[in-house]
């Protein structure tokens, strides 16, 4: 079965981000960073929801049944599906305007890691943390100019993590000895066991991953028109080309790989000739 690429939906997106197949409900959620808003996609009617916030939502993580992390700018809020905050967590304010939250995901055993970025994407200001459902905010490492991809091997004992302007993905060791703990202070991360640089003839910089088999991820390559699939040494195993310059972040929907894309920074002849900016796209037929 050949590749097949095609526009699932097209929200008009300056910077869609973060996408997630939520089992509970059939929908894919994600987000739109710049215009603070949160689609709903319901996948057996296609019709579309969209939570208006007052603040970018970065990133989100679904905690249980009711409710999802959610990591605003500024601020990691629980909140439920129709946008309401379900619990502040006051210690997870950053009250500093030079940076904010950036990309997220679950740890292993469902805790939520997130990591900041510098806004002029210059200046290696970013940490990530670690949050539990109580608002406990640790600290897990620093020095990230702009923190993305947040993924764990399938063991759950290494995180792999990227930033975006050095071009670098980073491995750490994961230590967790209490698995069981609704609490992340016992939690911690090694310094990196392995950092690899793309490729140079690799387009784009590193965005948004997720796997594709237990030693291999597929990441969006911002400014690069394309995802890469890379494996765990760093080696690239595939490229596919797409008809966007910024294709932000991806997630599986059984065996259809879906896109997020961004329109924002391009002239308007860059999005004339790229009218699929700013939509959410899905590829079949990969193996």
């Amino acid at each position: 079965m050949p590749i097949k690429i095609t526009q699932l939906t097209n929200t008009n997106d300056l910077l869609g981000e973060c996408p997630i197949y939520d089992k509970q409900t059939n929908k894919l959620l994600w987000v739109d960073i710049l215009n603070h808003r949160w689609h709903q996609l319901d996948l057996a009617t296609n019709n579309i929801n969209t939570v208006q916030f007052k603040q970018g939502l970065t990133a989100f993580a679904r905690l249980n049944d009711k409710s999802f992390y959610a990591a605003f700018e500024q601020e990691i809020a629980l909140i439920d599906i129709t946008g309401n905050i379900v619990k502040q967590l006051p210690e997870t304010q950053l009250n500093n305007p030079d940076i904010r939250y950036n990309d997220g995901g679950l740890t292993p055993n469902g805790h939520f890691i997130v990591g900041t970025m510098d806004k002029k994407e210059q200046t290696p200001l970013g940490n990530c943390y670690l949050i539990d459902q109580h608002g406990n905010k640790t600290h897990m490492y620093h020095g990230i100019t702009v923190f993305n991809t947040a993924i764990f091997s399938k063991r759950g004992d290494v995180f792999y993590s990227a930033d975006s302007p050095k071009n670098t993905f980073v491995a750490r060791t994961f230590l967790n000895p209490d698995t069981n703990s609704n609490q992340t202070q016992t939690a911690s991360m090694s310094e990196p066991i392995a950092e690899f640089n793309i490729d140079p003839n690799i387009p784009g910089l590193p965005d948004g991953s997720c796997w594709h088999d237990d030693t291999s991820f597929w990441n969006a390559r911002w400014d690069g028109s394309g995802l890469a699939r890379i494996n765990t040494q760093g080696q690239l195993l595939d490229f596919i080309e797409l008809e966007v310059a910024r294709p932000t972040h991806c997630c599986w929907i059984n065996h259809e790989l879906i896109v997020t894309t961004a329109a924002i920074g391009l002239s308007q002849t860059q999005l004339d000739a790229q009218p699929l900016s700013g939509s959410v796209l899905k590829i079949t037929g990969l193996k």
